[in-house]
């Protein structure tokens, strides 16, 4: 049989954080931007895969609480105090300038690509939750309190958050 050569550009590996407690899954986003993407300016999206408004809720209020000094849009039309247009502007300026943090769901986020993804979910494994998962150009983080995964996925687990987020 013929062997394959090595990759010759060796990329990212993704990163996988378990937080066995589904209450801390909003504040752990906090944690991952502190260590993988210090600069505020860093375009970073991040994708819920349960498109329910009051998780995202959840984050964004943490997000702006603990002052990450990152600009954070949020798009969902019933997560955001914002009207749907104005959201649509802010959405269509960060395209345009992507600096920050945009959080939304992947049904919104359908057929789009970013060079940094952190996709958040319980659960990953249901049909349709893995295609957010190709969503990610350069650099994934997947947070999930799905054991299974975490089982699975054990090289690719970042030792120190889990250590910290179990300890919340």
């Amino acid at each position: 049989t013929a062997r394959l050569p090595p990759h010759s550009v060796l990329g990212n590996n993704p990163v996988l954080i378990h937080t066995k407690e589904s209450d801390v899954l909003h504040t752990s986003i906090r944690l991952v931007l502190k260590k993988y993407f210090e600069d505020p300016k860093e375009p970073v999206v991040v994708l819920c895969l349960e498109s329910s408004s009051s998780m995202m809720r959840k984050i964004h209020e943490d997000l702006m609480s603990n002052e990450t000094g990152r600009n954070v849009l949020i798009f969902h039309p019933d997560a955001s105090d914002r009207p749907l247009e104005e959201q649509e502007q802010c959405l269509r300026e960060y395209i345009q300038n992507p600096e920050g943090l945009l959080l939304t769901c992947t049904s919104l986020f359908g057929g789009m690509q970013a060079r940094n993804v952190i996709v958040f979910t319980q659960d990953i494994v249901s049909i349709g939750n893995m295609d957010a998962l190709l969503r990610s150009t350069t650099f994934l983080v997947l947070i999930t309190s799905q054991s299974e995964i975490a089982y699975r996925s054990e090289k690719f687990l970042d030792q120190e958050l889990n250590t910290i987020l179990g300890k919340q």
